[in-house]
């Protein structure tokens, strides 16, 4: 509920509002007024004026002064409360000075309410009127444009090993529905970014093509290298748990992380890999210049990679989590 405070001349525009009820998050905090009675307040930074009922106001000193005043409070719905006088009150806080501020006595009230001004003399919040803005992100990504610019790649080739008496599959392109074709020649944009590239001499793998239709409406082309898997020699790499990764987390302050959506596309295939990687969608023959997830070493191999790539810098774990 919010309460409004309103001069008795000009009912229609609420000058200040004062409190907005809330049963989670309220701030609370405990104000010692005219060194004798301490008082729990809610600390309103909506609020433009502070606010006490007359049950606490007379457990003051009997010599403190009420003042008459014009304004009285309302309720966001119209309804008003009726307020019976205003008054100077010394509040003090246990890491502040204290200080006088104004307070108007409600005639029934159930939170004492302090508000937004005073919360900043008796230093209970800070006003920050000026916000920097770093501009050392504008200037890393300026300054090492090309590593910005375009999917990136590590420096040595990726290779597939076959084991010995390796039998060699070729997939037929696949029938595609007439709704989809349209969105797989979007999906081609991977021809320009330099992930595949369209072949046209013979190759002896030629791997099935899988299209995933996400929830947005597009569609992901993905390779299904089923018959290469089983062929490949694994190269086994430990790959740490998210566990035993946190584990070793133990009093670090900054956290980073890593979005590598398309981080096995850094890794440039060997051109006899590339032969393998084959695949047919609707338009020709397409080879992957860049590795694919459908890979079963892929995931060892970029763990390997990029524990290379970050060796030397004390506390780093790379991690990966495959969603």
């Amino acid at each position: 509920m919010l309460l409004l405070l309103w001069r008795e001349e000009d009912d229609t525009v609420p000058l200040y509002i004062i409190n907005q009820k809330s049963e989670k998050d309220e701030a609370m905090v405990t104000l010692v007024i005219n060194n004798q009675l301490p008082v729990c307040f809610k600390l309103d930074t909506g609020a433009q004026a502070n606010i006490i009922s007359k049950s606490i106001f007379d457990q003051l000193n009997p010599n403190q002064r009420l003042h008459p005043t014009s304004q009285r409070l309302t309720s966001y719905c119209g309804s008003k409360k009726r307020v019976v006088g205003a008054c100077d009150l010394l509040c003090s806080h246990k890491f502040s000075k204290a200080a006088t501020h104004k307070f108007y006595i409600a005639d029934s009230l159930s939170i004492p309410i302090i508000g937004y001004r005073s919360s900043i003399n008796v230093e209970l919040i800070k006003l920050i009127l000026i916000v920097f803005s770093s501009k050392s992100n504008i200037y890393i990504q300026d300054h090492y444009k090309t590593v910005f610019d375009g999917i990136g790649c590590l420096e040595s080739e990726c290779s597939i090993h076959l084991k010995k008496g390796s039998v060699p599959t070729v997939y037929p392109a696949q029938r595609i529905l007439e709704a989809l074709k349209s969105k797989l020649q979007q999906e081609t944009y991977t021809e320009r970014d330099g992930i595949i590239k369209k072949v046209t001499e013979p190759t002896d793998w030629v791997n099935s093509m899988v299209i995933i239709e996400n929830k947005d409406g597009s569609v992901q082309l993905c390779i299904d290298s089923v018959d290469l898997n089983i062929y490949k020699r694994q190269p086994y790499y430990p790959i740490p748990t998210l566990k035993n990764a946190t584990s070793k987390l133990h009093g670090p302050t900054d956290f980073s992380k890593l979005d590598a959506q398309f981080g096995y596309w850094s890794f440039v295939l060997s051109e006899s890999t590339s032969c393998m990687m084959t695949f047919t969608p609707i338009y020709g023959r397409y080879s992957s210049l860049r590795m694919q997830t459908s890979i079963i070493l892929t995931k060892d191999e970029f763990q390997r990679r990029m524990e290379e790539t970050f060796k030397g810098l004390n506390g780093f774990i790379v991690t990966i989590i495959v969603s």
